[in-house]
């Protein structure tokens, strides 16, 4: 589907679900994709789509001021964990049959036998993915005291717009690169896929559980906003 707003041209995807209220995300490659409720009339949505033109205009011309240099795994290149920025101090050993990453004298150091830079990548997406995991899995061990409901499975997936997900059969799955961002804002990702194990929504219980157990939970949502795009490894 696509309309113009101040002559440009719009395009967006229609996606539809079992849901009440039509939801538009736009993704970090400026897809817009449009959630609506099954059997909505197709001229209200669009026209509730199109009425939105302004805030889509600007989200799109936000995302496009804002671009993020592409990854080039070189020595002194920053890479979050945590919040805090680590240079990167690669440490080339041919010999090496071991490969190792770790934050040692405030930078991320990598010993490796190639400068290789998929290789190298591979390697870091596997260190996130560790400490992802275990900083999640204590992050969960210490909210359930605020929930009835456990979670069935937990899942540490590479994801490229989603931080974290609940299904209806209560699994729950975190973006591996979560160990990026500050300890807050892991806390409220883990509270907030918490509360889908109660409330599978968006609704104002919802949003009143994530509050109870997080009087500030809008201050990390908000610094993931801004920051989300740093949380990269491409």
């Amino acid at each position: 589907m696509e309309f113009y707003y101040n002559s440009r041209k719009i395009e967006y995807t229609i996606k539809y679900s079992k849901r009440k209220t039509i939801a538009i995300h736009i993704e970090p490659s400026n897809n817009i994709i449009v959630k609506a409720p099954i059997g909505m009339d197709s001229n209200r949505l669009k026209e509730l789509v199109e009425s939105k033109g302004k805030w889509i205009s600007n989200k799109l011309k936000e995302s496009n001021d804002y671009k993020i240099q592409e990854r080039t795994y070189k020595n002194g290149e920053l890479f979050l964990f945590l919040g805090k920025e680590y240079p990167l101090e690669l440490i080339i050993d041919e010999t090496a049959s071991v490969m190792s990453v770790e934050i040692i004298n405030n930078s991320l150091r990598i010993i490796t036998n190639t400068e290789d830079k998929d290789s190298i990548k591979n390697l870091l997406e596997e260190f996130y993915k560790k400490q992802t995991r275990i900083i999640i899995q204590d992050r969960i061990k210490y909210y359930q005291n605020y929930f009835i409901v456990r979670p069935n499975n937990i899942r540490i997936k590479k994801q490229k717009t989603r931080w974290g997900s609940c299904s209806s059969l209560k699994n729950l799955n975190f973006n591996l690169k979560l160990s990026m961002a500050k300890l807050s804002v892991i806390d409220y990702i883990v509270v907030h896929e918490m509360s889908h194990l109660i409330h599978l929504n968006h609704s104002k219980d919802f949003w009143n559980l994530v509050k109870s157990v997080l009087p500030n939970y809008r201050d990390e949502k908000h610094w993931l906003k801004h920051n989300g795009r740093r949380l990269t490894l491409d």
